[in-house]
């Protein structure tokens, strides 16, 4: 008799992270590691090189929103690893919160070249996003309204628009001085995939 899966499919395929290291020589450091997340995510690889480990306490429960939740024997690791995300370079971070989530991959030695398609123990050249994003972006209409009627209250208002300071979670490229951006952070409706619905639409 024919059947059927019901149900949101996970996109979760794998071990959890210290279950992998944990049984490695020198807890897998210069290993490569891949996460399914990303391998559906990007067409271009995506993997981390191992380079320090640090063992955390099991725990017993995790905070699953809105309630904690009893998830039996968890056990998060802490990882410094090179980050190659859809084939470029990312620079280096700690992966630690998602490290019990049951979705990393180790790749054989024999084929850590033929997937990195580089040679053993380096790594592709340094991340050039090229793209061009800015330092500063406009505060949201009512929040700027208060920042200058503040500053007017302190008499520091100077007739210049306040800019909040951008920081960025990944590296990339932040526009030198003469550099044009060529990322618009500005506050917008963005780009559409149906142009003519917005078309009659004025900015005033």
């Amino acid at each position: 008799m024919p059947y059927e899966i019901y149900g949101k499919a996970t996109r979760w395929c794998g071990k959890p992270l210290w279950e992998i290291l944990g049984n490695l020589k020198n807890h897998g450091v210069g290993r490569i590691i891949i996460r399914n997340e990303t391998k559906l995510d990007y067409k271009e690889p995506s993997w981390y090189r191992v380079l320090k480990v640090q063992a955390i306490p099991p725990e017993g429960k995790v905070q699953v929103l809105p309630p904690v939740v009893d998830m039996g024997e968890v056990r998060r690791v802490r990882a410094l690893v090179d980050v190659v995300l859809a084939g470029t370079y990312r620079g280096q971070e700690w992966l630690s919160t998602d490290t019990y989530i049951s979705d990393f991959r180790l790749i054989p030695k024999e084929e850590e070249e033929i997937f990195t398609k580089v040679k053993k123990g380096e790594l592709p050249p340094k991340f050039v996003d090229p793209n061009i994003f800015p330092t500063t972006a406009a505060f949201p209409p009512l929040l700027k309204e208060l920042i200058i009627q503040d500053m007017k209250n302190r008499g520091t208002f100077t007739g210049e628009e306040p800019l909040l300071p951008m920081k960025y979670a990944y590296p990339v490229r932040v526009a030198q001085e003469g550099e044009i951006p060529t990322v618009d952070m500005s506050l917008g409706l963005g780009k559409t995939a149906s142009p003519r619905l917005y078309a009659n639409i004025k900015k005033t």
